[in-house]
């Protein structure tokens, strides 16, 4: 199973993929979710560095999930695999498509139930 969430940043996508690119951003970027907080992180997403978060499916049954960066091509794109967490499998992969007025920023999750 595939999912992909597009969003248009109006910034240069070089200087998105610097702000997406450093994991206390996350923060900002989940600051209405109050069941979002960063746990801890490696202060970028080279691959080898890892981001923890606790969160709540539903706002009910808490979660813990770990990601360790396993690719990337600045200022283009990055990727991580959850290393914890309830899903057998968690691919994301985080592209920054400069576009006329700005960036595409396109999240691609995959085959997060896939066993």
């Amino acid at each position: 199973m595939k999912f992909v969430y597009e969003q248009r940043v109006s910034a240069e996508s070089a200087r998105v993929f610097v702000f997406f690119g450093d994991p206390a951003n996350l923060g900002v970027l989940h600051r209405e979710d109050g069941a979002f907080r960063l746990l801890r992180h490696s202060g970028s997403v080279a691959p080898g560095s890892e981001t923890w978060v606790a969160c709540r499916v539903g706002r009910v049954l808490p979660l813990v999930l770990g990601f360790r960066h396993d690719a990337w091509d600045p200022p283009h794109w990055f990727s991580e695999r959850a290393v914890h967490g309830p899903f057998a499998r968690f691919a994301h992969r985080h592209e920054f498509v400069p576009v006329a007025g700005g960036t595409l920023v396109r999240d691609s999750l995959d085959d997060m139930m896939q066993r």
